[in-house]
């Protein structure tokens, strides 16, 4: 099938149109940029590359010590997350703590929510009196007290679990 022959004057008149469209166009930018302060009027590319080039480095060097920043930051947070674990379990053993100083000789002990209470844990004062390094040692694990040097003494070692259970020695 023929295709209808193409009025190529129509066609040329509005590709035209078109063009003095997009000139009138590019006559207001260049109206509008006139308007600008801060343009030069006459644009050395080789010292706009060398502002731009020495803009980037200075970005780089601030991306670089805010990045040092943050990880102090992060670190700062963590310790204070440290902080307030440790605030924490002080606060929830503290009521224990004042139980156990209280207690008589051989009335039982109390212990912080989770540990199994029995072996090798002593079960009254009396108890943690009598016990020898081995057990005072195994009853540290248990209870998730920090290591004391090896030659610590058996009452140093007792000392730390009294201490961190508010037993009165």
């Amino acid at each position: 099938m023929a295709q209808p022959p193409l009025d190529i004057g129509n066609h040329l008149e509005g590709v035209q149109l078109h063009l003095q469209g997009v000139q009138d166009h590019f006559q207001g930018i260049r109206d509008e940029v006139g308007l600008i302060a801060n343009m030069p009027a006459v644009v050395d590319v080789g010292a706009l590359q060398q502002q731009i080039n020495a803009n980037q480095l200075q970005l780089v060097a601030l991306f670089g010590q805010m990045q040092g920043q943050i990880g102090d930051l992060q670190g700062q947070i963590g310790d204070m997350q440290g902080q307030m674990g440790q605030m924490q379990n002080e606060q929830q053993i503290l009521p224990i703590r004042l139980h156990n100083s209280t207690i008589s000789n051989h009335a039982p002990l109390r212990y912080p929510v989770g540990i199994q209470v029995g072996p090798p844990l002593p079960a009254t004062r009396h108890a943690l009196i009598q016990m020898t390094g081995n057990q005072c040692q195994a009853v540290a694990v248990l209870l998730h007290l920090p290591g004391l040097p090896a030659a610590a003494t058996v009452a140093q070692r007792r000392e730390q679990i009294a201490e961190y259970l508010g037993v009165q020695l």
